[in-house]
C-alpha cells in the first residue's frame, strides 16, 4: 500500500554541531527554520510524524518498548496515545489531524482494514461502500472535515474523498487501472497522492477534477510520490534518484530537495506541510527513528531558494524523549 502509510526507518541524532547546507537550486534569498525533534516518551526508538495542523499539533505513530505500534497526538510537548477500541493490539495507524484536532487514520481488526475518525475521544469507522470488506485506508482530513484515502475493490486501488458521509472515487486518468492512491487534502480541496503507470509511480495533484502529474526532475523516471499539500498549493513528498531517496518541496512548479543533514543518507521523509509552511516528517540517524517539525522563522524564500543549514545539534544523543529545538538557516 503506497501513499497512505509508509513505515519510516530512522537512525539517531549525532552528538556534534553540524553546519551543512541542504540541497537547493539557488541561494537568492535567506530562510531560517527551527528544527524540532519529537520522540514520544513511550517510544522505544521509533516515532514518525505524519501530519501537522495550523496550531502545530502533530499526529503520527510510535513503537513502544514491546514493539507495539500506536498512534499519537503531540501538542505543546504533551503526547496522547491513540488506539482505536475496535482495533487489534498494535493496529491503529494515525495519519491526519485538522485544526479541530480531529484525527484520521486506519486500523485493523479480524475482518481487515478500516478507516477511522477520532474526535474528542470518540472513534467512528469509515468504510467506503465501493470497497471490498475490510479494505478502506483513510489518510488525511482538512478543516471542512473532508477525508481522503484509498480503497481496494476487484480492480485494484482507488483514491477517495469522504465528505458528510458521501464517498467520491478518485482515479488519475494516466494511471493503470486500480493504481491511484490519495494521501492528503488541503483546506482549498486540492488532493495529492500517487499513481502508477507502465513507467513506475508518480505524484499527482487534483483540483476541481483536473489531475496534474508531479515528477521531481532529479528523480529517476517513475520514482516520485506526493504526500502533503497546503492551502497555497505547496506540495511535499519523496523521490528516488541517482543519489538515493530524498524529500522535496514543490512550489509553483519548482522542486527543491529537503534533506536534514544530521539524518542518515536517504533518511529524510517529509510527509505534510501546513498553511504556515511548517513541514512534518521523520528522519533516520544511527540510533533510532524520530519525528521532526521544520518551522519557518523568516520570510518565505523564492521557490528556488529552499537551501537550508542546520546549526547546533550538539550533545543530544543521550536523551531523545523530549521536544528539542534547533535553528536551521540558509545563507
Amino acid at each position: 500500500m503506497h501513499g497512505i502509510y509508509v513505515r519510516v526507518r530512522i537512525l539517531a541524532l549525532a552528538s556534534a554541531v553540524v553546519a551543512t547546507s541542504l540541497a537547493s537550486a539557488s541561494t537568492a534569498s535567506a530562510a531560517s527554520y527551527v528544527l524540532t525533534v519529537l520522540d514520544d516518551p513511550a517510544a522505544n526508538g521509533f516515532t514518525a510524524g505524519l501530519d501537522i495542523n495550523n496550531s502545530g499539533q502533530v499526529t503520527g505513530q510510535f513503537f513502544d518498548s514491546a514493539g507495539v505500534n500506536h498512534g499519537f497526538i503531540e501538542s505543546g510537548g504533551v503526547y496522547t496515545t491513540l488506539d482505536d477500541p475496535a482495533a487489534l493490539p498494535g493496529a491503529t495507524f494515525a495519519q491526519g489531524i485538522n485544526d479541530a484536532s480531529q484525527v484520521t487514520g486506519f486500523f485493523a481488526d479480524s475482518t481487515g482494514i478500516h478507516g477511522f475518525i477520532e474526535s474528542g475521544g470518540v472513534y467512528s469507522t469509515l468504510d467506503d461502500p465501493a470497497a471490498l470488506p475490510g479494505q478502506t485506508f483513510a489518510g488525511r482530513i482538512n478543516d471542512a472535515g473532508q477525508v481522503v484515502g484509498a480503497f481496494s475493490d476487484a480492480t485494484g486501488y482507488h483514491g477517495f474523498i469522504e465528505s458528510g458521509g458521501v464517498y467520491t472515487t478518485l482515479d488519475d486518468p494516466d494511471a493503470l487501472p486500480g493504481n491511484t492512491y490519495a494521501s492528503a487534502i488541503s483546506d482549498a480541496g486540492q488532493v495529492v497522492g500517487q499513481f502508477s503507470d507502465a513507467t513506475g509511480y508518480h505524484g499527482f495533484i487534483e483540483s476541481g477534477g483536473v489531475y496534474t502529474t508531479l515528477d521531481d526532475p532529479d528523480a529517476f523516471p517513475g520514482n516520485t510520490s506526493a504526500t502533503g499539500v497546503n492551502i497555497s498549493g505547496q506540495v511535499v513528498g519523496t523521490f528516488y534518484g541517482a543519489t538515493g531517496f530524498h524529500s522535496f518541496i514543490e512550489t509553483g512548479g519548482v522542486y527543491s530537495s529537503f534533506d536534514i543533514p544530521v539524518a542518515s543518507p536517504e533518511g529524510t521523509f517529509a510527509r505534510e506541510i501546513n498553511d504556515a509552511g511548517q513541514i512534518v516528517g521523520a528522519f533516520e540517524d544511527v540510533n533510532g527513528e524520530h519525528a521532526f517539525v521544520a518551522t519557518l522563522t523568516s520570510d518565505v524564500p523564492e521557490p528556488a531558494t529552499w537551501g537550508l543549514m542546520i546549526l547546533g545539534l550538539g550533545g543530544i544523543g543521550a536523551s531523545l524523549r523530549r521536544r528539542r529545538n534547533t535553528t536551521v538557516s540558509n545563507s
